[in-house]
């Protein structure tokens, strides 16, 4: 952003009293023009055993396989964004309450919050929507982990399918930087938390 989008006057480099963060600032009428993360959501769905991917038809990673996610339109809320990436990207369509969520991180050398959903598909009924080369249901074994998008991911979605085996989630909280693990399940240490 080069101009004010209150009054069009250039903007300059400076620090608001009484923050400590320089940041482009309207001299002419005071606004502050902040750069905030974006928030990226994902809808990770399974089948049975089975999660849903998509192999992605859009850079970056085209020709890899993801799950369901994108962006955060204004006006939605996080389980809204996440069932609406569902359906443009694979056909699904899920009511976004029966959406739980798995895990939140940051992804810092992009600015952008993670917030991963995960739900259980009613029929195995997916198409590819216009992001998506083709949309499958994988078992951990038949993942092609190879073709991953986006390696930051694997481990909580090895995680996943664990726990789907298993018949117990966690809540994850981390952050989602290559090579990092997003931490441990925090979800018993918040149940002991509200029971104390």
């Amino acid at each position: 952003m080069k101009y004010c989008c209150q009054c069009a006057t250039e903007l300059i480099q400076g620090k608001p009293e009484p923050d400590r963060v320089e940041r482009k600032l309207c001299p002419e009428c005071g606004y502050i023009a902040y750069e905030n993360p974006t928030i990226l959501v994902s809808a990770m769905m399974h089948y049975g055993d089975r999660l849903l991917w998509l192999r992605r038809d859009c850079e970056p990673r085209r020709g890899y396989w993801g799950v369901p996610a994108g962006f955060m339109e204004c006006n939605e809320t996080l389980p809204q964004a996440a069932a609406r990436e569902l359906f443009e990207e694979t056909g699904v369509v899920i009511d976004p309450s029966q959406l739980s969520l798995y895990a939140i991180g940051s992804i810092s050398y992009t600015n952008e919050i993670y917030v991963a959903f995960r739900g259980e598909m009613s029929s195995a009924d997916f198409k590819a929507g216009d992001e998506a080369q083709e949309v499958a249901l994988f078992s951990a074994e038949e993942m092609p982990w190879q073709d991953l998008a986006f390696g930051a991911v694997e481990n909580y979605i090895r995680d996943y399918y664990r726990e789907l085996k298993e018949g117990k989630f966690g809540l994850y909280l981390g952050d989602f930087d290559e090579h990092k693990k997003i931490t441990d399940n925090i979800l018993p240490a918040l149940i002991r938390q509200n029971q104390g």
